[in-house]
């Protein structure tokens, strides 16, 4: 029994937008003309949303 064409399809649209957000945090997000402790934070928050999202879909 294999999943149905909907529930692929839901599948599909969700980790495309899931890599979409995750493209749009990683190169527009991240303040890269800010202070060492902010930059440090921020690129911290981006690999965790990186890794919750690889461990969540996979």
């Amino acid at each position: 029994m294999g999943m149905s064409r909907k529930r692929k399809f839901v599948y599909f649209i969700a980790i495309g937008l899931s890599v979409l957000y995750l493209l749009w945090r990683i190169f527009f997000t991240i303040p890269w003309g800010t202070n060492l402790p902010v930059l440090i934070f921020g690129l911290a928050l981006v690999i965790s949303e990186v890794v919750s999202n690889l461990t969540a879909t996979y």
